[in-house]
Formats: structure tokens, C-alpha cells, sequence
């Protein structure tokens, strides 16, 4: 869970001798009930849209400035303001780095932060979060890296010390990944698994660099109670824009570069085997590599729902027209058909989604269905929460599902966990 100096604070403020009418523009124009009052870099207090909209507009706000209900420091986890804000029964509060004002929080910028999907063993963000902040960068003209680590052999740690041991190597490499990723501009996530991520805004000379610090941070990483050892392997991509394609997809790119990030800590894991002398190459991890790029559906009957997958790296899309069934069917369909174009020789076949509402979060999507290859039928269960679009989310929680019963290759499914029959 992130703090809240990383959220999009507002960054408005006024001076005590500044006019009601200033402080009047500036919170119809943000849309603030308050405003932070600063004077010479020091933070004064705030004034309330309630108190000064019957006063004099030529009047200065010096006369107006209250001492705020809540006032709450930069290092505040998020989850831990909301908490105030419901305790305090405000919707907006200033923030302070010790005495300096960062700006303004909402209640509404709460909101979208824990609507997020994040881990709670290692308070780190989920992948779509990289994939939110490399877009952003994308659309900003910015430069991008990203690194991407894998736990060397993790499964090995778990079967010989137990869950626990292995839960507490996770939250010691979450811990320490927070040390190097320290940038405002950087991101980190926990990817799944034992896999994590590090979005960086570098060009690639400068992330080649950081990737050699990082390395050298998790070459050996000693434990209490432990015979040997742990070590994380280190892939790196991107860093090698020179200008932005026309017509380029933002989501499509990142997830090409995290992809290929992927691969490249494959190859390193590889290598590192190799200077051991093993003479094992490491299995590729089970994750799937692809994603839903885009979701479009009509919202009248008869107007066609387009789903474009990545899958592998390529684009995939298919188009189905709308019939009698609800929107995230109709998503969830088209988002089969597309899985069946892109992987070639299966038949995917939805049997049920459901939404389920679950407050602030914006409830979850369950999809259920079954997958026919080689004379043989495997059912999938695919859950996913609802960020921005409850389509969306049924398009993922097919893709989700259907990845769930192991790694595709185009000759055949293997074997997964089996489902009781529908």
C-alpha cells in the first residue's frame, strides 16, 4: 500500500494575503472545499469554501484561516488515512513533509487508491499498477525501463523450511526492493509468485547501471536459520526509445516490455545455473504471458463487442456481435473467441459469469467455463476485481481462468488441477 505523498496530491495553495475571490476561483476550479494557507514556505492552516463564500470577495483570506480538523504527514500509508478521514468525518485534509505543504488530499484520491488491487504479505501493489504507471509515462513522452526478478529456485525453499520461511524471504525482498526503488519516478510491485517488478523512468544506459547495483544487492542475501543463501535473478527491458511510434497502443508496449523483462531474467537464471555447474536449465515459470489489452462493447443489442488480447507479445482480436446476453457476457465471449484465434487448435466455452459487488472495492467478476483440446475437457475458474469497468474485468477473469490450468503451448494443454465437471 502506497503513502500518500506518492497519490496526485493537489498542489494548490494560497497566500494570507491573497483574496477571497483568488481562493474562491482556485476551489471551484479544483474542485476543493479547502484550501492550504502558506506564508514564506510555512504552512498557516487552511481556509473552508463554507466559511468564506458569504464573505467580502476583496476581503484577504488572512481572516479566514482555520486550524484543520486533520493534518496528515507524507509517510501516512493510505489505508491508514482513510482510517482518519472516517474518524475525523472529513473529505479533504492537508498534507505536510514536517513543515512543508505538498498540497491538498481528497477522499476520492483515497478511494481509487484502495480500490487497487495490492498484496497484503508484502504491501505492494499488483502488476496493473506497473502497467497504470508505464502508460502514464508512455502518454508523457518519458522514457522507460523495467526490471523484472525471479527468486532463484524458491519452490526448494519451501518444501524445506515451510511456508512461513518462505513468506518471510518474500517480505525481506519486498522490504529491501524498497530501499533501491526510492525514485519518486520509480514503481515497484510484487508480480506474482516470487516474481516482483521495478518500473524505472530511465534511458538505458542509466537502467543498465541501476540493474548492476541491483544485482550486486540481491546477489547473496543471507537468512537466519538458513544453510544457504537466497539469490534472485535479474531481467531488464526498455530504456531504447528514441521517438514514440505513430498510432502506438501504450498498454501494448508496456506489456511487451515487461514480457521481454521476463525472458531476459529467464536467460539470467540460466546463466547463473550454468556458472554453478549444474547443467540444469531452470523450467519457465507457469505464469502465462498475456494480458487483455482492450475491451469495447455497444450498449445497444446487435452493436459488436471487440476484445484484443496479448498473448505471447502478439495481438490478438476478435469481434462478436452482441446478442440477448448482459455486457460482461458478451465480454467474457469475445474474449474466448479471441483466446481460440490466438492459441489455435481449442475451443473455449463459457458456461457462467457473475458479478458480485463488494462495496468500495467495486465487487468482482467470476467466469466460468470449460476448454476442449485433443479430445479432452478442462473447466477454469477465473475471478477478477473490478478497477475501472465491469467488462473489462469479465475479459480478464476469462483470461485468468483459462491461464490458471498451466502454461499454453500451441501442441497441446497440459495437465492442471481438475475441476468437478459443470
Amino acid at each position: 500500500m502506497r503513502t500518500i505523498q506518492e497519490l496526485r496530491l493537489l498542489a494548490v495553495w494560497v497566500n494570507p494575503d491573497h483574496m477571497v475571490s483568488t481562493a474562491l476561483h482556485l476551489m471551484r476550479g479544483h474542485r476543493l472545499s479547502t484550501l492550504g494557507v502558506v506564508d514564506n514556505g510555512r504552512f498557516l492552516g487552511t481556509v473552508a469554501l463554507e466559511r468564506i463564500l458569504r464573505a467580502p470577495e476583496a476581503e484577504p483570506l488572512a481572516r479566514h484561516i482555520e486550524e484543520p480538523d486533520l493534518v496528515l504527514q507524507a509517510s501516512t500509508e493510505a489505508k491508514r488515512a482513510a482510517a482518519l478521514f472516517v474518524h475525523e468525518d472529513v473529505t479533504q485534509a492537508p498534507v505536510l513533509q514536517g513543515e512543508k505543504f505538498l498540497g491538498i488530499l481528497t477522499s476520492n484520491m483515497l478511494l481509487e487508491e484502495l480500490s487497487r488491487s495490492w498484496d497484503p504479505l508484502t504491501n505492494l501493489s499488483w502488476s496493473d499498477r506497473l502497467r497504470e504507471w508505464g502508460v502514464e509515462r508512455l502518454k508523457a513522452s518519458r522514457e522507460i525501463a523495467i526490471l523484472f526478478l525471479d527468486i532463484d529456485d524458491f519452490g526448494s525453499y519451501n518444501k524445506k523450511y515451510g511456508h512461513i520461511v518462505g513468506d518471510r524471504i518474500l517480505q525481506y525482498l519486498a522490504d529491501l526492493l524498497r530501499q533501491f526503488a526510492t525514485a519518486d519516478e520509480d514503481v515497484l510491485v510484487r508480480f506474482g509468485g516470487d516474481e516482483f517488478a521495478v518500473g524505472l523512468e530511465a534511458g538505458r544506459e542509466e537502467a543498465e547501471a541501476l540493474r548492476a547495483e541491483l544485482e550486486a544487492m540481491v546477489e547473496r542475501v543471507e537468512f537466519d536459520g538458513l544453510a544457504e543463501p537466497v539469490s534472485v535473478s535479474v531481467g531488464l527491458s526498455g530504456g531504447k526509445r528514441t521517438k514514440e511510434r505513430e498510432n502506438v497502443h501504450f498498454a501494448s508496449t508496456v506489456d511487451n516490455l515487461i514480457n521481454l523483462a521476463s525472458k531476459a531474467c529467464i536467460e539470467a537464471k540460466k546463466r547463473r545455473l550454468e556458472q554453478r555447474g549444474t547443467g540444469v536449465a531452470p523450467s519457465e515459470p507457469e505464469r502465462p504471458r498475456y494480458g487483455v489489452i482492450e475491451v469495447a462493447v455497444g450498449e445497444e443489442d446487435g452493436v459488436p463487442t471487440v476484445v484484443v488480447l496479448d498473448i505471447e507479445g502478439a495481438s490478438r482480436a476478435a469481434i462478436r456481435a452482441r446478442g440477448n446476453e448482459s455486457a460482461i457476457e458478451s465480454s467474457a465471449m469475445t474474449a474466448a473467441l479471441a483466446l481460440e484465434r490466438g492459441i489455435g487448435d481449442v475451443e473455449v466455452v463459457i458456461d457462467d459469469v457473475a458479478f458480485s459487488e463488494e462495496g468500495a472495492a467495486g465487487g468482482t467478476i467470476t467466469v466460468a467455463g470449460r476448454v476442449f483440446s485433443g479430445g479432452k475437457t478442462q473447466p477454469f475458474v477465473g475471478t477478477r476485481t473490478v478497477r475501472s469497468s465491469l467488462a473489462l474485468a469479465a475479459a480478464e477473469a476469462t483470461v485468468e481462468g483459462f491461464a490458471s490450468r498451466g502454461r499454453l503451448r500451441r501442441n497441446g494443454l497440459p495437465g492442471a488441477s481438475r475441476l468437478s465437471e459443470p
